[in-house]
């Protein structure tokens, strides 16, 4: 299978700890990335939780972005 996220931590985020990014790769979603990276949070509030660390207002992303994925 082909890698679809290259995660890395970058920093903190508050008092949860460490956050990690993501690069979004063609034809990947919101969605997608928050399904996949935040598994254990229902799928709503994942993608609200990545729009909100990354100060998106819409579900719009592009290839090459790079995207907080705030930390459980």
């Amino acid at each position: 299978m082909v890698a679809l996220v290259v995660a890395s931590v970058i920093g903190l985020l508050g008092p949860a700890g460490a956050t990690t990014s993501v690069v979004v790769e063609p034809g990947m979603t919101l969605s997608q990335i928050a399904a996949e990276q935040l598994p254990d949070v229902p799928l709503s509030r994942a993608i609200v939780d990545i729009q909100q660390a990354n100060r998106l207002s819409t579900t719009s992303i592009a290839a090459g972005q790079e995207l907080v994925i705030p930390s459980r």
